[in-house]
């Protein structure tokens, strides 16, 4: 297994996204190293401090929800005057091209960028 693969899951009780390194059995593995800060302590949130609201986030049972949670890392990353990428996200090496990530978006999780995670109808 890569060591640089985590979980994401997000708490339902205060919308925290968070790293899980001790995730549910099958839950979907993402490179994302120096995304999340936030680490799970034995399933408690470290913000809220519950337990009974977190959920592992995947592709295949949870795909809008996993896709915005990244969408939403995806917006901390800045981003140069050539629509590059200005830091590594993900598997994405910085001056990667901001549309390639979001073609990337819309294969991965089956949906459209502009009306899914911008809203746009």
């Amino acid at each position: 297994m890569d060591n640089n693969l985590e979980h994401i899951c997000t708490c339902n009780n205060c919308g925290n996204l968070l790293v899980d390194t001790n995730p549910q059995v099958g839950a979907e593995q993402f490179n994302l190293t120096g995304i999340y800060t936030k680490e799970l302590v034995d399933h408690d949130c470290p913000v809220c401090e519950t337990d009974g609201y977190l959920m592992d986030l995947n592709s295949k049972e949870a795909p809008l929800q996993t896709a915005r949670a990244l969408w939403q890392s995806l917006g901390n990353i800045p981003v140069n005057d050539e629509e590059e990428i200005d830091e590594d996200f993900m598997d994405f090496p910085k001056g990667t091209d901001v549309y390639y990530i979001w073609h990337w978006f819309e294969e991965k999780f089956n949906l459209s960028v502009a009306k899914d995670l911008m809203g746009f109808d």
